[in-house]
């Protein structure tokens, strides 16, 4: 999961992961990010 409040960072730093391979979740926003560790439970969080 990659949170950060930069539209360009989030869209740059998924579609690296993506390529390589990993499943990106991507908010901006602390609620939704705490909604989708609650339902998606991520191995890593990057912020």
């Amino acid at each position: 999961m990659i949170v950060d409040d930069d539209l360009d960072m989030l869209e740059v730093l998924g579609l690296y992961l993506k390529k390589e391979g990993f499943i990106v979740a991507t908010t901006r926003h602390g609620r939704s990010t705490i909604e989708i560790i609650k339902n998606k439970q991520p191995d890593l969080i990057s912020y």
